[in-house]
């Protein structure tokens, strides 16, 4: 195990989950939108704060394990949501 290279991915999106390179990141709205109870206007600035983001126990069970295990590890959102 120790030389499984398989195991460098998981490792590397499970320590951006739990350590992202910044713990707040700002967006833009496109349109108009609701966040829970919130209304959000066309244009507003959202500050998501990326270390409750991904710490959420829906998402992540024991979540504030290191676990390289997961297989979910890389939807975090430390650099945003989509591919990186």
């Amino acid at each position: 195990a120790k030389r499984d290279r398989a195991l460098i991915a998981p490792l590397i999106e499970e320590t951006l989950r739990l350590n992202p390179p910044g713990p707040v990141i700002a967006r833009r709205a496109k349109q108009a939108t609701r966040i829970h109870d919130v209304d959000v206007p066309a244009g507003a600035i959202v500050a998501l704060n990326l270390l409750t983001a991904n710490r959420d126990a829906d998402l992540w069970p024991d979540p504030h394990a290191f676990r390289i295990d997961r297989g979910s590890a890389a939807a975090h959102l430390s650099f945003g949501y989509g591919p990186h």
